[in-house]
């Protein structure tokens, strides 16, 4: 963005410039003439040189990629400086520089005229002279040629990115191999590639180890005896049918995929870093991805609830029990913390964490350049970092949920204020023996309170303790600050963001 007033800076610079070759007769310590470059040289030079120097400091000005191009001048095309701006007088006159009003406003560098406008964009003398040479030589234009060995690794035709491709529906093979027995649409597909391969498929498992399996798979835990018997003496076709229904009803099935979820998010209680700190209120997050996997919640709600569910629905406290996925990223603010610094260490998180959580993508690397690997370009980093701009922390007040288990509450509450109430105790025994020290001391330097003494003579905060009792009372501060952030854990509130 240009500042304000930059508009009004230019125009008469811009229309010295556009009338120059027509209005203005001037005299320049021009170079002799010399022989033009080759052809094949002056092409290279335009390339290599001209090109990335008129990109840098004339584009963004006068380029087809700005809107609304200054003076409608387009430098980013041969045929846009031989057609010129607003003068409608061209601005390259190839072969002759000092006929060109684009070498003249780069070589002149007045208040009145000079181009580009800031002093700090201005061109150093050996790249006027790079300008000069190109013109001299008829102004070539030439586009960089490629290869594969030169082509950058994050180039792509987006029609070759396979996983950003809508889903096509696809005609089910047919297994001529007769000995692979097709119980599904996954098995004809597998079965076709073990024919490709002249491969036989394993052998069937029994009933015991296909319940074993398909339990431990589903819930993370063994089948029971019961279940076992019950699925071997069942002879119906169907039996294996029912028992997988059977275990996606469970309330385990949620419990062991949420697991998976969870670790995609980097789910975590405590804040990390050196503190480390309790989220009193992130087990309603938790809960809450359990509670969707178990109600076979669609995966685009999933997704828009846990990106923006404070923004579809402010009053739905499902929704905002999901954001909580925007904060598990781990976060520390001290007073040795810069605030703006550690702001923008949570937007490149929550950045990074999304590209990889919804895209499947490593989207950190395009932080800094367009990504190597991944078609992510900086700008599209940004753009996708934008959305996040206007997110702040909230602990939100939230009543729980009828489906939430808030059991035992009161039992807990009271386990963590007996403990609570044992350590001030243990502070205050060490903060009385200091009190005493510094009663004694006082009374030798014959006042009654500190402020009486000059603030350099003042004895230091671990005055009249040992080393380890200064050590016992930052623990133990360190651990009454632990239980108060624990005592949240049983209020109603949501670890969730709001717009800010």
């Amino acid at each position: 963005m240009r500042p304000s007033g930059y508009h009004m800076k230019l125009n008469r610079p811009m229309r010295w410039f556009l009338t120059l070759a027509s209005t203005v007769s001037i005299n320049f310590d021009l170079p002799a003439e010399e022989k033009p470059l080759p052809e094949t040289d002056a092409k290279k030079k335009f390339v290599h040189k001209v090109q990335p120097l008129l990109q840098e400091k004339c584009f963004g000005c006068h380029g087809k990629d700005k809107d609304g191009i200054e003076g409608e001048l387009d430098m980013s095309t041969r045929e846009g400086l031989l057609k010129g701006g607003e003068s409608k007088k061209p601005s390259l006159v190839p072969g002759q520089p000092e006929k060109s009003p684009m070498y003249l406003a780069i070589l002149r560098q007045d208040d009145d005229f000079k181009m580009p406008p800031k002093d700090r964009n201005a061109l150093s003398k050996d790249e006027i002279e790079i300008v000069r040479q190109w013109i001299l030589s008829g102004a070539p234009w030439a586009t960089a040629q490629t290869n594969a060995a030169t082509q950058p690794k994050w180039s792509y035709k987006a029609e070759d990115i396979w996983a950003f491709q809508p889903v096509k529906k696809v005609s089910v093979p047919k297994t001529q191999n007769s000995e692979l027995k097709t119980q599904n649409f996954i098995d004809a597909f597998i079965n076709e590639k073990l024919a490709e391969k002249t491969l036989s498929p394993a052998p069937r498992a029994d009933k015991i180890t296909l319940i074993r399996r398909a339990t431990f798979d589903l819930t993370g835990l063994p089948p029971t005896p019961k279940e076992i018997d019950d699925f071997v003496s069942d002879k119906s076709a169907d039996a294996f049918d029912k028992v997988i229904e059977r275990l996606l009803a469970s309330p385990r099935y949620g419990e062991q995929w949420a697991r998976h979820w969870l670790d995609v998010v980097r789910y975590a209680d405590t804040d990390g870093f050196s503190n480390d700190y309790e989220r009193p209120n992130a087990w309603r997050y938790r809960d809450y991805v359990i509670r969707s996997l178990n109600s076979d919640k669609p995966y685009d709600q999933f997704v828009a609830e846990q990106i923006a569910g404070d923004e579809i629905d402010s009053s739905d406290a499902e929704k905002l029990i999901a954001t909580g996925m925007l904060r598990m990223g781990p976060w520390e603010q001290t007073s040795m913390s810069v605030a703006a610094v550690t702001r923008q260490l949570f937007l490149d998180d929550v950045t990074a964490n999304v590209g990889a959580t919804y895209l499947g993508l490593t989207t950190g690397c395009a932080k800094c350049h367009d990504h190597k690997f991944d078609p992510i370009p900086t700008k599209d980093y940004y753009r996708l970092q934008s959305i996040f701009a206007p997110t702040q922390f909230e602990s939100r007040k939230v009543d729980f949920l009828s489906s939430e288990n808030t059991g035992g509450f009161e039992k807990e509450i009271e386990r963590v204020k007996v403990a609570m109430k044992s350590n001030k105790e243990k502070l205050k025994t060490i903060q009385l023996k200091r009190n005493v020290a510094i009663q004694g001391f006082l009374k030798q330097k014959g006042v009654k309170v500190l402020k009486d003494l000059p603030e350099k003579e003042r004895p230091q905060k671990d005055f009249g303790l040992t080393t380890d009792e200064q050590g016992q009372q930052k623990a133990i501060q360190k651990r009454i600050e632990y239980y108060e952030r624990e005592l949240e854990r049983f209020q109603a509130k949501a670890f969730s963001v709001s717009s800010g």
